[in-house]
């Protein structure tokens, strides 16, 4: 489990080696993108998680195997909301319209 850094207000996850999508695909910063819709949707995109990521200033991917989260401000909130099984994300390859997590307003 990593410890923030910053106090408080940066996160660094490092993927492990060999974790994979469910198709067998490997798991890389590729998932970034579907993370930054369900923190901050476009305009006209509902996240229905977006409440719980108040928190969240960007996310960023130094590499194929790190995510980094940067916060506005520390906050115990940050885990629980990740950890929460309704913020699951997909890979960016599955289009919106697949997901159950986005609606167009």
């Amino acid at each position: 489990m990593p410890k923030p850094t910053d106090d408080g207000k940066t996160w660094t996850f490092k993927i492990r080696d060999g974790v994979k999508w469910h198709d067998g695909s490997p798991l890389t910063r590729s998932m970034l993108p579907r993370a930054q819709e369900v923190a901050h949707p476009g305009p006209g995109v509902l996240s229905a998680r977006e409440p719980y990521f108040v928190m969240v200033d960007k996310i960023e991917a130094p590499d194929a195997s790190t995510v980094v989260f940067k916060l506005k401000f520390a906050t115990s909130a940050f885990l629980p909301a990740l950890a929460d099984p309704f913020a699951y994300i997909y890979k960016k390859e599955i289009p919106r319209s697949r997901s159950a997590l986005y609606e167009k307003t």
